[in-house]
């Protein structure tokens, strides 16, 4: 390396990333937060990340894919009664006092960038205490919603009333209706805390225009900024080359739907809407969670050929999805920013998508995938997906909005004018 270009790296500021989850066993958000990692490494940074590891205690250290990992264990304050009912999340001081430490050993981390709600507060707080600049990505709605999805009961929750409230926890987690009436001070006390922690932060990010609506809508006042997810679709090409067949054997052409197996997720509604339009691809669903029984049995019912493949792998995924001739999202609920969808994108599949959340933002029906009602036209969708040229048309599509909207360059410009920007605020210039 040059001495210019060593002299250009150094003034590139080095981010600590926090994050609740990392890959490999992780789901979306943690794959967001690698896809960060990397591209602030490959342009330059120096970048650690902390995960918090639920199911340990103390700390330890780890390679993935050369980003170094400062993994952080928060069993015991899980399991604590009195840090669970606190006005902070459980895991606040471990978090803040382990981002002291690594900010006061390494100076050079000049900003801190929080990524979920167990990881993101603590951070905050430590960043602030070191004088370093402190930024939050929202990825979903927990400042305004105890669970983080303002959805329950079967539909789009409409706030935080005093039945909504009872409601949710009972449904979420688990009470007894005069539990769920005795909490709801504390429920409201842990959402302004949220809120207050989350205006101390120095630029805040939500990763689609839907997402920073819906907070608005449910009272989070502070400044937001919109920067998406990071998807590298020369890594996810590689990534699906070098992958394993999750579905060895599977009839092709098939469809593929991918995520946890919840209510939310509307998996249920796609069995339904596939054996009402007789189509007759196969469908793949890759996931686990505690509707797969429940699933499995009415596919059985319905007369459907479907694989249900479990948890699998990001690049068996992606394998799968680039085999797919077709992606489908069915989710119920405001997905933020549907990683299955872009990563979908990105290895040049159609997706097909309910109209819910962020998805009207990345898909012109049509041009680079498809919007279906859940009521209504999925079968029409898929005989055009199958007419001659339909498909390579929208897959190119889609593969160039992708790179367009949310590929390393097009993202990288608008972090560092945000770190920038905190970094201002910081006094740190």
């Amino acid at each position: 390396m040059s001495r210019e270009s060593s002299a250009a790296r150094a003034f590139l500021p080095g981010v600590l990333i926090t994050t609740d989850v990392y890959p490999p066993l992780c789901g979306g958000s943690g794959w967001s937060a690698h896809a960060l990692a990397l591209t602030l490494r490959d342009h330059g940074h120096r970048v650690r990340v902390l995960e918090l590891d639920a199911g340990a205690s103390g700390h330890d250290h780890r390679l993935y894919e050369g980003v170094s990992i400062d993994r952080l264990g928060i069993r015991r304050q899980r399991r604590s009664p009195l840090r669970r009912l606190g006005g902070h999340d459980y895991a606040f001081r471990a978090v803040r006092d382990r981002v002291g430490q690594m900010l006061r050993q390494e100076p050079e981390l000049r900003i801190v960038h929080g990524q979920h709600l167990h990881s993101g507060p603590g951070a905050i707080a430590a960043a602030l205490a070191n004088g370093r600049a402190a930024v939050l990505t929202l990825r979903d709605y927990w400042p305004v919603c105890l669970h983080g999805t303002t959805w329950w009961g079967g539909g789009k929750c409409a706030g935080c009333t005093r039945v909504n409230l009872s409601g949710c926890m009972q449904e979420v987690f688990g009470l007894p209706a005069a539990a769920a009436h005795a909490l709801r001070p504390w429920a409201r006390r842990r959402l302004a805390t949220r809120a207050g922690d989350v205006s101390r932060a120095h630029r805040v990010l939500a990763v689609s225009e839907t997402l920073r609506e819906r907070l608005r809508a449910g009272g989070l006042t502070v400044p937001i900024d919109v920067v998406p997810n990071i998807i590298d679709p020369e890594r996810s090409a590689n990534a699906a080359t070098a992958a394993i067949d999750a579905a060895p054997g599977l009839p092709r052409p098939f469809l593929l739907a991918a995520g946890k197996l919840a209510a939310a997720k509307g998996f249920d509604a796609l069995l339904e809407e596939l054996a009402a339009v007789k189509q007759a691809l196969p469908l793949v669903v890759a996931g686990a969670g505690p509707a797969k029984r429940r699933l499995e049995e009415q596919a059985r019912e319905l007369g459907l050929e479907t694989r249900f493949v479990g948890w699998i792998d990001g690049g068996a995924v992606l394998r799968l999805m680039r085999d797919a001739e077709a992606v489908i999202l069915p989710s119920l609920w405001e997905e933020p920013l549907a990683r299955v969808l872009l990563e979908a994108m990105s290895v040049g599949t159609p997706v097909i998508s309910w109209p819910v959340g962020s998805s009207r933002e990345v898909i012109d029906d049509g041009v680079n995938g498809w919007i279906v009602s859940a009521a209504g036209d999925l079968g029409r969708v898929l005989s055009e997906l199958r007419a001659a040229g339909t498909r390579s048309r929208v897959a190119a599509a889609s593969a160039a909005t992708v790179r367009r909207r949310f590929a390393p360059a097009a993202v990288y410009p608008q972090l560092m004018a945000v770190y920038e920007a905190a970094m201002r605020d910081a006094g740190d210039v």
